[in-house]
């Protein structure tokens, strides 16, 4: 029985050691790929980056769905691109377009800018009813005047409904969004109304966007909160009636409590089949990003999905820019420099790098120095020509080569560099430089001077010499002469003494 216990507690722990290994496994950037975002519950999302259309977030990005109002966004890009426009790239006031019967075939309960059958109106003003006013009969009218342009026809004296203008306007619409790179989407008419065969993808269509922010007078108009337009036909006590156009993206109307001034455009829709679609550009921190929500199943919740997505977005992504124009990247030893002061060579960036990254990969990166073939190599032979190697003299400003950023193996970008200070090279005089006749007279002169020293060496000797005898004789000679003062002194002492007695 212990044995049992023993083995059955032994599985237990083999079996939670791993379990946590294999959890433990999955890196950070792993979890952070499947993210839950809050309040998405939207049908389809997807976010690219503006500049290049990198898919930064997306959910069901590739799913057919139906666009609503969104529609409109692709028949005011097709008719703008084929319509003749003025320097700023504005459609000309005096283009004059006659409303006609199409306008009849506009599905009951879409939203209509109030258009009249014999209306004459400006294709400029056809592009406010289209996008601020949501108008489906202002889009029937843009097809029929740029499908019969394209066709080579003019509409007769009774503005009758012209099918084949239609329909040659959505083979342009087709066309024309198949040049973006889409892949799912297809559209059966201009106008904002539900068909099976009509349909987009939220990727498909943030590539649509992106070609529509392209163009600055569609921006603007995207960017009008509202607008009043004269009623060509009604008139109440001799003044003009008006119709007013709302824009309906709570993104852009600031009075509205979805306003959020980091977005701009594009398009807001609503239908019982579609749902409620969202799409629009948010720019932060340096870079933009496109994001399209579909089939967001309550209403007004697509503006929290899209907010949800924005802030997940910037930050989980970063523009980082490791170093500015002008910053000291590296010191690089240099021989033969003519001084310790300029033993380190600094490299300078000519520009700052920019590199869109993820947050998480900010580690990884590394840096490697190239060295431009134009650079002056060394004189030694021991060097590739593909390695660092720094010899002076070397001039402030010359061109060194290039930093190279790397994510794993990937390049992410390279920036300019140059030597930041000049350096000097050692300079030693060399011996073939002086004359020979100088360096024997140079070798003469030492040997002349050492013996020049040698002599007055001996000749102080001697005198020190001799001089120091002719003092030791006086003291002999002093000596001798006291002892003979004393000696006679001491005789007549002594003769003195005896005559006394």
């Amino acid at each position: 029985m212990k044995k049992f216990t023993a083995l059955f507690c032994a599985l237990i722990i083999l079996f939670t050691c791993n379990s946590f290994t294999v959890a433990g496994a999955a890196s950070y950037d792993d979890l952070f790929e499947a993210p839950k975002v809050p309040g998405l519950s939207c049908g389809a999302v997807a976010a690219i980056k503006l500049d290049n259309s990198q898919l930064l977030f997306g959910k069901n990005e590739d799913e057919k769905l139906y666009p609503a109002e969104l529609t409109l966004i692709v028949t005011a890009l097709v008719a703008f691109k084929n319509l003749n426009k003025d320097s700023n790239g504005v459609p000309y006031s005096n283009e004059i377009v006659k409303v006609g019967k199409e306008i009849r075939q506009v599905p009951a309960g879409l939203n209509v800018a109030g258009l009249d059958i014999g209306e004459e109106i400006s294709v400029k003003d056809l592009f406010y009813a289209l996008l601020i006013g949501n108008g489906s009969d202002a889009a029937m009218t843009l097809a029929v005047y740029i499908g019969r342009k394209e066709l080579g026809g003019i509409a007769d004296s009774k503005y009758s409904y012209d099918k084949e203008a239609i329909d040659f306007f959505v083979k342009m619409m087709n066309d024309e969004v198949r040049t973006y790179g889409t892949t799912g989407t297809n559209f059966s008419h201009p106008h904002s109304g539900y068909a099976q065969t009509h349909y987009i993808t939220a990727y498909d269509y943030a590539l649509i966007c992106r070609e529509y922010f392209a163009y600055s007078f569609l921006n603007k108009v995207s960017m009008i909160v509202a607008m009043e337009y004269p009623d060509w036909s009604s008139s109440k006590n001799g003044k003009t009636q008006y119709r007013d156009w709302v824009n309906t993206n709570g993104l852009v109307v600031e009075n509205s409590s979805y306003y959020d001034a980091d977005f701009a455009g594009i398009k807001y829709g609503y239908s019982k089949n579609a749902g409620e679609c969202l799409a629009s550009v948010v720019t932060r921190n340096g870079y933009s990003v496109i994001i399209v929500t579909l089939k967001s199943p309550k209403k007004n919740s697509s503006y929290n999905a899209i907010k949800n997505v924005a802030e997940y977005v910037y930050s989980l992504y970063v523009l980082y820019k490791p170093s500015f124009a002008g910053d000291i990247i590296a010191y690089k030893h240099v021989e033969n420099p003519s001084d310790a002061s300029m033993e380190y060579l600094p490299l300078m960036c000519v520009s700052t790098p920019r590199f869109f990254i993820k947050v998480t990969d900010i580690p990884r990166i590394t840096t490697y120095v190239a060295i431009d073939p134009a650079f002056k190599r060394p004189t030694i032979d021991n060097v590739r020509e593909d390695e660092e190697y720094y010899e002076a003299p070397i001039l402030k400003g010359t061109r060194i080569g290039k930093i190279v950023y790397m994510l794993q193996n990937r390049v992410l970008g390279e920036v300019e560099i140059i030597a930041g200070k000049t350096v000097d090279k050692y300079e030693a005089v060399p011996d073939i430089l002086v004359p020979k006749w100088y360096q024997t007279l140079n070798y003469a002169v030492v040997v002349l001077s050492a013996m020049c020293l040698i002599l007055l060496g001996f000749i102080i000797a001697l005198m020190f010499k001799l001089t120091s005898g002719v003092r030791n004789r006086r003291k002999i000679r002093k000596k001798y002469s006291d002892n003979r003062k004393f000696k006679s002194k001491k005789i007549k002492m002594s003769a003195y003494s005896r005559y006394k007695r």
